[in-house]
């Protein structure tokens, strides 16, 4: 089951998957998007946008499940950078320690977390 709250939203212009992630999710919700985003036909860039949610119900261990997925997945080549948005400073800490966790794991994407979509939006247009 992915997300129910979210629909993808394609910009084919800026090869650009968004989610805009709302109400309360489980990590298993989370790692079912993920895959059925790259059994789909991936954009080079994701956003994930959980400023209208909060992440701080999900535990460590499933937030190091979920950027075990993502690590799966790194290897394709098909996605080159994942935005992730927070409105709260925790939910802020716990996406850079996923950025840490995804790191750690060797993925050649490159995965920040922000504040603000506008933020993200800039990072995509850059070359880092």
């Amino acid at each position: 089951m992915t997300l129910e709250m979210i629909e993808p939203y394609v910009d084919k212009n800026s090869d650009l998957t968004s989610y805009i992630v709302e109400g309360k999710f489980t990590a298993m919700q989370v790692i079912a998007t993920i895959e059925a985003f790259h059994r789909a036909i991936p954009t080079k860039h994701v956003l994930l946008d959980f400023s209208a949610t909060h992440v701080h119900h999900l535990q460590n261990f499933e937030i190091e499940r979920i950027a075990n997925v993502v690590n799966k997945y790194a290897y394709t080549g098909n996605v080159v950078k994942t935005a992730l948005v927070f409105s709260s400073v925790v939910d802020f800490g716990l996406g850079r320690m996923f950025e840490a966790l995804s790191q750690n794991g060797g993925v050649p994407q490159k995965i920040m977390s922000f504040h603000t979509v506008e933020e993200a939006r800039k990072w995509f247009d850059t070359d880092y």
